[in-house]
């Protein structure tokens, strides 16, 4: 789509944004995600309504599915899968982690259990990147509709 609209939020839409905004403690500078839905008049978008106004940061934690981690078993040791195994446990949710394995030049993939199911935060990204480095893992993203 290119050009403009009028954007419309109605007032409870804009209390419950304004709400988490305060408690978020948005910055002016700060990208966010704005979702919605537009109205059509004989094919042409008229207006834009907003539903929800999240940052950024908080809707990639939203819409992350599942975290992948590369093992290469040469040059891990005991004490890295420790670590892993401790970041892990301590950013408890509901996302699955697959682990995969290099073994003799193939890669094998391997689910890790429901317990240790994580919470996408900052803090998991930030001591995973710091004991396995940042091209050692990613994340697989729901599909919006």
């Amino acid at each position: 789509m290119d050009g403009s609209i009028p954007v419309l939020m109605f007032p409870k839409n804009r209390k419950k944004n304004f709400d988490i905004a305060e408690k978020e403690s948005f910055s002016s500078k700060e990208l966010v995600l704005v979702s919605g839905s537009v109205e059509f008049e004989d094919g042409k978008p008229t207006t834009f309504f907003i539903n929800e106004i999240i940052p950024l940061k908080e809707a990639r934690k939203k819409s992350i599915s599942t975290l992948h981690i590369n093992i290469d078993p040469i040059g891990m040791d005991d004490s890295m899968i420790e670590s892993i195994k401790s970041i892990l446990e301590s950013n408890k949710g509901e996302v699955p982690v697959y682990f995969h394995v290099l073994d003799h030049g193939l890669e094998k993939i391997i689910k890790a259990h429901q317990c240790f199911g994580i919470k996408p935060t900052e803090t998991l990204i930030e001591n995973l990147s710091l004991i396995i480095g940042t091209d050692s893992f990613r994340y697989t993203f729901k599909m919006s509709h």
